[in-house]
């Protein structure tokens, strides 16, 4: 996995071990503005074949507390850029599935 001194290992481990799915339930960028690739080539490589089901970005704090990206910030067209990979789904896409 592409994720040095992530958590995702000992998740999956942990995972396996109580025969569960496994997800990042708080996952986030607390340093916006400093890679303008984030998406693509820090959180991707983590996840990138992991198996995980899914991955929670969250917004904790006022207005300009952010852990996503947003219109105007430095990584904005990574996010979309993350967006477009065909292996990545958000809620709209999966709302079309029928299980």
């Amino acid at each position: 996995m592409g994720c040095q001194g992530c958590a995702v290992p000992q998740i999956l481990k942990k995972a396996q071990t109580s025969n569960k799915p496994y997800v990042l339930t708080e996952s986030r960028n607390n340093k916006f503005g400093m890679n303008a690739q984030w998406w693509t080539e820090a959180l991707y490589p983590g996840i990138k074949n992991s198996g995980i089901a899914w991955v929670l970005m969250w917004r904790k704090d006022g207005p300009d507390h952010y852990f996503a990206s947003y219109k105007g910030d430095v990584a904005e067209e990574d996010f979309k850029t993350f967006e477009d990979l065909k292996e990545i789904l958000f809620l709209k896409e999966i709302s079309k599935i029928n299980y």
